[in-house]
């Protein structure tokens, strides 16, 4: 299955590196009185601060949950590209905090999105959600980055937020398709040793279990997602895949001897709880400098939605029950030195999910009249 991650050769033709900045000590005159960590509606330490309110309410928007505590010194706003149960890591989440100093009249706001390298460092746990409640109940934690420039003089104050809890926080939702109850479907059935054969030589099969971030993910064999142009470019990229709730993962990160050492990312290629119309989207970066310091980034929105679900399918002469058809629409950008680098890419990824089956069809396409569909239908397939 080539291209659904945007064509990352794209963003790996140079040598890639890390972007530092100067970062100054941890601030820790920020927030709420001093004094013992409260389970409230909302809670969170930085520095020596414990910081609890019970002003918080949560609202869910085509998919995105969006967090908004207060207190009358500071105030969090917290999204993350989803509103299921399962976490949550990085790019899928945006954090912001916001704190006033009624003495000087400063206002000081940290975001988990580095101001420089666009990279984060954050994680969010959707423990529960009360369905009949409305209410939804989870951990975080995240660093967080300040920006500060005087004159040709730039720095970046970093804060950490841990021990950060959400308890039962009421939800609205503006659509009763943004938050239904997990379906309880397996549309990519995994275990050691599955394994599906597809036309045009599309093989997908996983391996043993391995453990990230405290998450339990199969590894593939044969990187199906990226495809074999790629890893066979740049040696060294893993895929692995996992399901949490409604949602199926696909990460992938570079071993320590990859000339393409990417920072380990993450997608989600289904929600099987959404109904039809409902969408969802990804994003997240590429930092990297070239040997001259140049400064890339390759910045990545897939942008997904149900087309149909719960039809019939025929591949192959083979009739599927249980059909979901998800279409990505895939955007990708190159800036160079804060500058846009050639044109935006834009392709298509659309893909047939069947109940306790699997991928049973991809069609990959492009804007560009030039580019030849690729489509893998099932031809057959091996369940542990």
């Amino acid at each position: 299955m080539k291209n659904y991650f945007l064509r990352l050769a794209l963003a790996l033709f140079v040598s890639l590196g890390a972007i530092s900045c100067d970062t100054e000590p941890l601030d820790d005159g920020l927030g709420a009185d001093d004094g013992p960590p409260t389970q409230k509606f909302f809670a969170v330490n930085f520095g020596s601060v414990n910081y609890n309110t019970n002003n918080a309410v949560a609202a869910i928007d085509n998919g995105v949950l969006t967090i908004t505590a207060t207190d009358p010194e500071g105030t969090f706003v917290i999204k993350t590209l989803g509103a299921t149960t399962g976490t949550y890591s990085n790019s899928q989440l945006d954090f912001t905090y916001t704190y006033t100093d009624s003495e000087t009249e400063t206002i000081e706001v940290y975001t988990s999105i580095h101001p420089i390298s666009s990279m984060s460092d954050s994680q969010l746990t959707i423990s529960s959600i009360n369905y009949q409640n409305k209410t939804i109940t989870g951990t975080f934690q995240f660093i967080g980055y300040k920006l500060l420039v005087d004159g040709e003089n730039t720095t970046v104050t970093e804060m950490i937020f841990s021990q950060g809890t959400f308890l039962n926080i009421p939800y609205d939702a503006e659509d009763i398709d943004d938050i239904e109850e997990p379906s309880g479907g397996d549309y990519l059935p995994m275990a050691d040793g599955n394994i599906w054969n597809y036309t045009n030589g599309g093989v997908l099969e996983l391996g043993s279990t391995e453990v990230l971030n405290g998450k339990t993910y199969y590894k593939q064999v044969n990187n199906f997602f990226m495809g074999d142009d790629i890893t066979f470019t740049w040696p060294g990229l893993e895929e692995f895949v996992r399901k949490e709730a409604g949602n199926y993962y696909v990460r992938v990160r570079s071993t320590p001897n990859s000339p393409a050492p990417i920072e380990s990312f993450e997608m989600i290629i289904l929600k099987d709880n959404l109904s039809v119309g409902g969408t969802w989207s990804d994003n997240f970066s590429l930092p990297f400098t070239d040997d001259d310091g140049g400064e890339f980034t390759f910045n990545i929105t897939v942008d997904n939605v149900v087309e149909q679900k719960d039809i019939s399918y025929t591949v192959s002469g083979i009739t599927y029950s249980n059909v979901i058809k998800i279409k990505s629409t895939n955007h990708s950008e190159l800036i160079y030195n804060d500058m846009p680098l050639g044109e935006d890419e834009v392709s298509y990824t659309e893909m047939w999910f069947a109940k306790d089956v699997g991928i049973i069809k991809t069609v990959n396409s492009h804007d560009d009249p030039e580019w030849e569909d690729e489509t893998h239908d099932l031809m057959d397939y091996q369940l542990n």
